[in-house]
Parts: C-alpha cells; sequence; structure tokens
C-alpha cells in the first residue's frame, strides 16, 4: 500500500466510528483535509444519522458549514457558554460577535496607518512565469497591505513562489526594498529579509512535534549568517519568551510541544518565526485557513502593525471578506495575469466574488 494521505487518513477514521454505531458522534473540525466534495458527502451521512435518532455534536471554525449542517448552535467562551439558539433564529454577525465579543464589522482594524510613497518599494515588472503567470507588474509600498485576489489557478500561488524562491522566473525583473532581484531559493529570501507565512501550516510551516521555541528559532538560526547556529537553551527559550508576550501566543512555556496549540496559536507560532529575521517583506498565504473566529481578529490585528511598522505586505487569501477587510489595494488575477486592480474600501466581498470570476469590476 502507498503512501495515506491526511484526507485518506481522516476518512479512514470517519469510517471506523460510523461503523461503531454510537449514539452519541462527536466530531472536532472532521473535514478540515477534505474537499468540498467529500466535504458535502461527510454531510449527507450526518443528515441520515440524525434522522436515525444519533446525536451529532459537531465542532467547526467554518460557520458557513455549521449554518449549513447544524440544527442549533451553541457558542462558547473562556470556558462559559455564551449563546445557545436554533440555527433559524440567528445570523453569522451574530454569532461572530458571541465568539469574539466584538461586532462583525469590527473584525478588522482600522486603516489608519501611512503608506510611505518615497519608501524603498517592491516593484514587479512584466513578471512572467511559465504559463501561469504572464507579464504581470504592480508596485508594493511600505505601510501597504496589498491583497491577492484570485481563483486557485489565477497565478496568485505561482507570484508567491516567485517573490519566494521557490519558482524561478521565465522573464521578467523584481527589485526589493533592499534594491537586489528575485532570490534563488527560500534560504536566499530568508537572508534578504524576505519572509513567507505558507497556506498549510503543518506540513509546511511548523515542526509539529517540536517545541515553540525550537520553531520559533528555526529560519533565524538556520537561514541568517548573522545568527548564532549554537545558541544556548536558555538563549532560544527567551528569544521564544519574547515572541511568545508580543503576539499573546497561549502556551505553557516555550519547551511546550506546538502540536498541543490550538490553531490559531500555532499559526501564530508560524508568525514568530519569520518575524524572527526582521523582515522587511512579508508574504501572507492565507494565514487565518484553520483558525477560529478569535484568533483570526488577532492576526488581523498583527497583520495591520507589520504593516504600520513599515513593512511590504502582500495578502493572499481564500476567505475575500478578509481580503476586503484588510488590504488596502487590492489586485485580481485571473487566468494568470493581472485582470484589475481596486481600493481595498471600495468593494465588497461580493463586488470581488465577481472579480475573480470575470476578470473584472462591475
Amino acid at each position: 500500500m502507498g503512501r495515506v494521505s491526511i484526507a485518506e487518513r481522516q476518512l479512514i477514521e470517519l469510517a471506523r466510528v460510523l461503523l461503531e454505531r454510537s449514539r452519541v458522534l462527536i466530531l472536532d473540525e472532521p473535514n478540515s483535509a477534505l474537499n468540498d466534495r467529500e466535504t458535502q458527502r461527510l454531510f449527507a451521512i450526518l443528515r441520515e444519522l440524525a434522522g436515525e435518532g444519533i446525536t451529532v455534536i459537531y465542532v467547526s471554525h467554518r460557520l458557513e458549514e455549521v449554518f449549513e449542517i447544524a440544527d442549533r448552535i451553541t457558542v462558547m467562551r473562556d470556558g462559559r457558554e455564551i449563546l445557545t439558539r436554533d440555527t433559524r433564529l440567528l445570523t453569522i454577525p451574530e454569532v461572530v460577535e458571541a465568539m469574539v465579543g466584538t461586532k462583525h464589522e469590527d473584525l478588522f482594524p482600522a486603516r489608519d496607518g501611512v503608506v510611505d510613497e518615497d519608501g524603498p518599494a517592491l516593484v514587479v515588472s512584466n513578471l512572467t512565469v511559465g504559463s501561469g503567470l504572464v507579464d504581470v507588474s504592480f508596485e508594493a509600498r511600505p505601510g501597504e497591505i496589498v491583497g491577492l485576489a484570485g481563483l486557485a489557478g489565477s497565478g496568485v500561488a505561482l507570484l508567491l513562489g516567485a517573490l519566494f524562491g521557490t519558482r524561478r522566473a521565465s522573464a521578467g525583473t523584481v527589485q526589493y526594498p533592499d534594491g537586489g532581484p528575485l532570490p534563488s531559493s527560500p534560504t536566499r529570501a530568508a537572508r534578504r529579509r524576505v519572509s513567507l507565512v505558507p497556506a498549510d501550516r503543518h506540513t509546511q510551516g511548523l515542526m509539529i512535534e517540536r517545541s515553540v521555541a525550537s520553531n520559533v528559532v528555526q529560519v533565524a538560526v538556520g537561514a541568517l549568517r548573522s545568527a548564532n547556529p549554537w545558541l544556548s537553551g536558555r538563549a532560544v527559550d527567551a528569544v521564544a519568551d519574547e515572541q511568545i508576550g508580543q503576539l499573546g501566543i497561549k502556551t505553557a512555556g516555550p519547551s511546550a510541544r506546538v502540536a498541543e496549540l490550538s490553531g490559531g496559536n500555532q499559526q501564530k507560532v508560524v508568525l514568530a518565526k519569520w518575524l524572527e529575521v526582521s523582515p522587511t517583506v512579508v508574504l501572507l498565504d492565507d494565514p487565518t485557513r484553520g483558525v477560529d473566529v478569535g484568533a483570526k481578529h488577532e492576526i488581523y490585528g498583527l497583520v495591520r502593525r507589520l504593516a504600520d511598522s513599515g513593512r511590504v505586505v502582500l495578502l493572499r487569501s481564500t476567505e475575500l471578506p478578509e481580503i476586503v477587510g484588510l488590504a488596502d489595494r487590492i489586485l485580481v488575477f485571473y487566468r494568470g495575469r493581472l485582470a484589475t486592480e481596486c481600493r481595498g474600501g471600495d468593494v465588497d466581498a461580493s463586488d470581488l466574488l465577481r472579480a475573480v470570476n470575470t476578470g473584472a469590476l462591475h
């Protein structure tokens, strides 16, 4: 038998549980590794089980799916029950407010930073990567969050890969704030103070079975020539403690295993290790994937602070309201090309959805 994927392991585990035919079934993020088709099949099975009188408790951060599958919703916060109500009597903004303690429209920090129009920018000129990204040009300034919106295959992933040195450009040039060209590898990108927070933290962002401290210092010690590869355990813990405090990482301490942390705190560890290289360019690829609304709210604030501190921030997200709520400017990619752009406050999520599907704003 070949290697079993995470999604296949999850489906096998679900099948085993279903065969036991329990009267109460508790599912914690059961579709985290499933695609849309597999998720809908799971939902169909859960509806059949509920129809047979089995109680299903479904835990998920994906509110759209909760509203699709649940008859009743309970919100817990800080160990207390905040709300229990029939789903038909609730809206997503009401659930968000109960989860976070703030209104849905207040999830995103205010755009009160100043974009440095004269500072050293990231300048992309006629960049082409194979046939998937063609003749793309734009500038991103210090203090600016630039949103990257596009469907799978639109070219956004290729752009991020080229900027971080994992994909080779076929044509075009890029000038970074340090004046240098495209990095030839992620290690060289890190040495140039370019960071990438990947979409899949489990396989690309973390050493999941290692400690918080080991993860926090991983990039700085491994990539930066100025970093000391022989840091003492006490020095490593001190570095981790500083990031734990600054990012509000909820953990028993720097020696705790990352696997023991919640999804939101794991993502903060990914952010922490890249902040250790003091980046001037921050590439964020779906930075809130797999975390709850409360953790998202905290990460949104961190992203805004990164921009306000003079970094160039490029943000890709599969959740279009995030791009609308966070980005100062949005670049829309369609079929490998930069199709259009707009100011973050000038569109809503429905406008952006039409744009990524058609290549034009209406």
